[in-house]
């Protein structure tokens, strides 16, 4: 199957997304503000705005929930070496996980946010817990709802997909991304702490919540569900992987075929529990909802986080889409709006 051709971005157009972006900058909806505009050989632009000498393209932010794909390709390495298949049961891998009525949920649950799990086991909330209380407080979880029957979006589905990766590889999954992901990816600057030579370069994120520990605490419990921080640079090296095949700069990544599995539509319509909003998901990407009447392609897929941040991988446009901000709590508005006026720059 012949490549689809690299298509041509107007620059009046396109200038039209950074307009905005400044301008939401300018008038304080957003703190800061980054845009990475790509193909699958080379970034076409990136410019930040905010305080002068606060921000720049290098700037290390906190990608919060971006991590959760990042996860996913891991566990989609491990289908690709006949280690785990998505259709099993979760206790086939972690046995303590099978109690509280969990038994059926499966790693595809994990990956789609319908296994119906709750993410309320931090009992006490005053308490900060340790990295293996935290751990021992997802495998005990229990169900809102039975798995597969509704949608809802889940932190702890990431917590057991990074257990499941440190028993199938003998590696704790933050060395298994760093050798696995990040290495043949090209992402230099990403992890679940940035180094003290690079802590100029970390953004700070407004308005976090409060939480025992603060953001310190956040960060020594390595969240794979969304404790990466990242650059803008990593990212677009992320998104060019997919846009090649699954090969990023320095190796490979996936093959097509899990890369086509991961990014095809498995959760299509699914309602979510409570409010009953259609979900449309791959696995570990978000995907189009039609009702939105968004400009990015059906066979497109993305993900947010909740500091404001947003990837956005296109194959039938040859795009990767970063937008990175640093506040907790932003509706997504002035995302959408830029990541839309991208869109329409395409030619």
């Amino acid at each position: 199957m012949p490549e689809p051709s690299t298509p041509h971005l107007s620059p009046r157009r396109l200038q039209v997304a950074y307009n905005l972006l400044r301008e939401a900058v300018s008038r304080g909806e957003l703190p800061t503000g980054l845009l990475a505009v790509a193909n699958r050989e080379e970034t076409l632009r990136c410019e930040t705005y905010g305080p002068e000498g606060v921000v720049g393209t290098d700037r290390i932010y906190w990608i919060a929930s971006i991590t959760k794909p990042i996860v996913g390709i891991a566990v989609m390495q491990l289908v690709e070496e006949g280690k785990l298949l998505v259709e099993d049961p979760v206790v086939r891998y972690l046995p303590e996980f099978g109690v509280n009525g969990k038994e059926g949920v499966t790693v595809w649950h994990l990956l789609t946010h319908t296994s119906g799990m709750a993410d309320d086991y931090w009992h006490d909330p005053t308490v900060q817990p340790s990295v293996q209380a935290d751990l021992e407080g997802a495998l005990q979880t229990h169900l809102r709802f039975p798995p597969g029957s509704h949608f809802e979006y889940c932190n702890v589905s990431y917590r057991i997909l990074g257990e499941i990766l440190h028993r199938l590889s003998g590696m704790s999954y933050q060395q298994y991304l760093w050798e696995r992901v990040f290495g043949p990816a090209g992402m230099v600057d990403t992890s679940f702490q940035p180094e003290p030579e690079k802590s100029p370069r970390v953004m700070p994120v407004q308005d976090f919540p409060d939480a025992p520990g603060g953001m310190d605490g956040f960060i020594a419990l390595a969240m794979p569900s969304g404790g990466l921080f990242s650059t803008a640079a990593d990212l677009v090296a992320f998104g060019q992987s997919f846009l090649n095949g699954g090969t990023g700069q320095r190796g490979r990544l996936l093959g097509p075929a899990a890369l086509r599995v991961m990014t095809a539509l498995h959760v299509q319509g699914v309602r979510r529990y409570g409010d009953g909003g259609p979900e449309y998901w791959g696995l570990s990407w978000e995907k189009v909802v039609p009702q939105e009447g968004r400009l990015v392609s059906l066979t497109g897929y993305g993900h947010g986080g909740m500091s404001g941040t947003y990837l956005w991988i296109d194959p039938e446009y040859d795009l990767v889409i970063v937008f990175l901000t640093n506040r907790v709590g932003l509706d997504g508005r002035a995302r959408k709006g830029i990541v839309n006026a991208v869109m329409a720059a395409v030619e």
